[in-house]
């Protein structure tokens, strides 16, 4: 079969996949509420039924490209049926064999999706189920991959970067910064305070698109705060499978880290809001704008808010390394925020994001990027695209 009629054929089963999933909506939405909140569990299976019924969008740009061979792809623990799609049937469109490893926190999740849709098996996508380390320490040897997207925390990427061979292309999606900018002239404080929490609290915080930098302009900052403790006396924290809590517990796997956090930063700085009910941590936090505070990812509804006064006071976070998204509500000028891949000025980056998954997406320097025998290139990217390659280019 030539490559355009395997990748003709690919679609057809991409898109019985997503009419499928259409069918059991209400499985899948019931299944997810065991880690992740209602409304959570509703934008992953409505963007998953979306990304698997539209990857024609990505033909055009892959038409005069040929796959590259055997990829290895390595899940991050959050929007496991989501994330299973989006970085493995794109790949499997370019024309390669795909083995994925999930999780191991949210494995039982993903095996459950792909054991139920026959069509990602016959995509040539399988599963592997041992641990992280032999999953990418054999992607090193193995004679028959080609290459390796991985998804965890950028400090475990050294590893990989110092041991994978030169000639095999690695593909890296992590962590990035996605803060909110508050300006002058926002028409509504209330309405603008309602995009805050929604970006912060998606899956309960536990998402790298979650803005974990709230930057408020002093001439609205004791009206933002003032709205924002009243919303979020209004959430509810709520148990696993519980359909009516706005916010989960961490996952078992970051549990610790995020209390150690939430202890240095209750701490060292001024605390505004607090709330921990049913293992769930809900709290907001008074910093400075070069506070180490401010500058983690918190993986957990943590809102952490700097005032600033003039647009000099910005620079600390147009001087990041992780370069991702970033909301911008008011009169700021967003020329300062050029090498942001994805500038919001309304909703929130996972909205974006959401909208439509076949357009080139991802962070840029420690965010993400992809390498091959030392040529380098920044993200956004599209899986589809990097995967594959032109038929006169090498491997």
């Amino acid at each position: 079969m030539n490559i355009m009629k395997k990748r003709n054929e690919c679609l057809k089963q991409l898109k019985s996949a997503s009419n499928l999933m259409k069918r059991d909506k209400d499985y899948w939405v019931n299944f997810l509420c065991e880690i992740e909140p209602l409304n959570t569990a509703v934008d992953e299976v409505e963007k998953t039924i979306r990304i698997l019924a539209n990857y024609d969008k990505e033909l055009k740009f892959i038409n005069e490209r040929e796959p590259i061979g055997l990829y290895r792809v390595s899940l991050p623990f959050n929007n496991p049926i989501y994330s299973f799609v989006l970085y493995s049937c794109g790949i499997a469109l370019g024309g390669n064999e795909v083995i994925v490893r999930p999780s191991k926190h949210t494995a039982s999740y993903v095996v459950a999706f792909y054991n139920t849709y026959p069509q990602f098996k016959d995509l040539g996508i399988s599963l592997f189920l041992g641990t992280g380390n032999e999953f990418i320490s054999s992607a090193y040897t193995d004679k028959t991959t080609s290459g390796i997207l991985f998804t965890g925390a950028y400090d475990h990427l050294k590893d990989i970067i110092d041991n994978i061979p030169n000639a095999k292309h690695l593909i890296y999606c992590g962590s990035g910064y996605n803060p909110i900018i508050l300006g002058r002239g926002i028409h509504s404080i209330d309405k603008a305070v309602d995009v805050v929490i929604e970006s912060r609290i998606y899956n309960s915080g536990q998402d790298c698109l979650c803005s974990e930098k709230i930057i408020v302009h002093a001439s609205i900052y004791d009206e933002f705060l003032k709205s924002l403790s009243e919303k979020l006396s209004k959430l509810k924290l709520g148990k696993f499978g519980d359909k009516s809590a706005d916010i989960y517990p961490p996952f078992d796997a970051i549990n610790d880290e995020i209390k150690k956090r939430y202890a240095d930063i209750k701490r060292s700085e001024k605390c505004i809001f607090d709330r921990t009910e049913n293992g769930c941590i809900l709290s907001a936090f008074e910093v400075d704008i070069n506070s180490q505070a401010l500058n983690s990812e918190k993986f957990c509804p943590i809102f952490t808010i700097a005032k600033y006064s003039d647009e000099n006071d910005l620079s600390p976070i147009l001087l990041s390394e992780y370069k991702f998204g970033i909301i911008v509500l008011g009169d700021v000028n967003l020329n300062l925020f050029n090498e942001f891949p994805h500038i919001v000025t309304s909703g929130t980056v996972m909205q974006t994001e959401a909208m439509d998954a076949h357009v080139p997406f991802g962070g840029r320097g420690k965010s993400g990027f992809s390498i091959i025998n030392n040529r380098y290139k920044d993200g956004p990217i599209l899986f589809s695209y990097e995967t594959t390659k032109n038929k006169l280019e090498p491997t």
